[in-house]
């Protein structure tokens, strides 16, 4: 599973989405959208992709 979190630059979250790991690796992303991006104004993801266990492997920031 992957939990996906966006913040705008006052650090607000203005988006969240759970994901099957698959549709993470395969799929677009509301960063891969450039109106996406500028409408909710996302400067920063947080990004948590989980395994089959519900054990946390990853996480990361990413910056826009």
């Amino acid at each position: 599973m992957a939990v996906l979190i966006g913040y705008d630059p006052e650090e607000k979250c203005v988006y969240s989405e759970i994901l099957d790991l698959g549709d993470y690796y395969e799929g677009d992303h509301i960063w891969d959208i450039d109106a996406a991006v500028k409408k909710l104004k996302l400067q920063k993801t947080k990004d948590f992709l989980f395994n089959s266990e519900g054990i946390l492997d990853q996480e990361f920031e990413s910056f826009f």
